[in-house]
């Protein structure tokens, strides 16, 4: 859900402009409302708007909690929860960065140069449909609960490719040194090695006479059965019950996981559930 932005937020939102945009994403550990059980949950994104919080101009995300990982907080399934971030503050603007590229928004320095246009975005983001790993506790007043944006969990993606069917072989990964793009829009399955050329070898007669020809082929060495896994890597992982192909898009050496396009979905997985396909 979104709303109709009024003329007297435009102007707050233009007064909120230069402190917005100086502003750098706050670190991953900060927080933001709304009275469910402590604990942690996933939701869905169901409301991204602008809006005004007493006097202040403020960016508001809804979320739909639809499941919680212990069973007392189950009660809290079904009902909203909110995340209120001031934009008069200097931590606010921080914060709507940080969360915004959690979203795959890295750059959202000109969020209050044209709201109308910002509201589009706010739509399309709602639009992918993101699932969410949220964390709900009351702040040290026992008055205001805070709501963190711990992870994206899914999103759809009206870009995405989708996942060539092909006959392909398992092989297991190692743990990745490093990823080594941002990005996998354009992931295509990498090409079998080709094979090595042949060697032409010479040999004289002993008074040196003539020459005879020899071919002799150049063994092709197998490649080790594990290999670090990359961006862009055709991979198999188990979704919804179904071993289904993915691409990799980004890999979390921290928490073992693994970032992967399924169709138009994204879907984080553990590592250890991630197996290399070959042709």
């Amino acid at each position: 859900m979104t709303n109709q932005i009024s003329a007297q937020l435009k102007a707050k939102l233009r007064n909120a402009r230069a402190k917005f945009a100086k502003a750098e994403p706050a670190e991953s550990n900060s927080v933001a409302n709304r009275k469910v059980a402590d604990g942690n949950y996933t939701a869905k994104v169901v409301g991204l708007e602008f809006a005004e919080f007493g006097k202040h101009p403020i960016i508001r995300f809804t979320y739909e909690i639809t499941d919680a990982d212990k069973k007392p907080q189950e009660s809290a399934v079904g009902q909203l929860v909110e995340t209120r971030f001031n934009l008069d503050t200097d931590e606010g603007p921080s914060y709507i960065k940080r969360d915004f590229g959690r979203f795959g928004y890295d750059d959202v320095n000109d969020l209050l140069d044209d709201p109308d246009a910002t509201n589009a975005l706010f739509i399309q983001l709602l639009g992918l449909n993101p699932i969410c790993k949220i964390a709900v506790s009351m702040d040290d007043t026992d008055q205001w609960q805070n709501v963190f944006l711990n992870d994206v969990l899914e999103m759809d993606d009206e870009e995405a490719e989708v996942v060539e069917e092909v006959e392909e072989v398992k092989k297991p990964v190692s743990k990745p040194a490093s990823a080594k793009k941002d990005t996998a829009k354009d992931a295509k399955k990498k090409k079998a090695p080709e094979p090595e050329p042949k060697e032409e070898i010479e040999s004289d007669d002993e008074d040196g006479e003539g020459t005879e020809e020899e071919t002799e082929e150049v063994e092709e060495t197998e490649e080790s059965s594990e290999r670090e896994l990359e961006i862009e890597d055709i991979v198999e992982v188990s979704y919804k019950g179904k071993d289904v192909a993915a691409t990799v898009i980004s890999i979390d050496e921290a928490a073992s996981t693994v970032k992967v396009q399924i169709g138009n979905k994204r879907v984080i997985v553990p590592l250890e559930n991630v197996y290399l396909l070959e042709g």
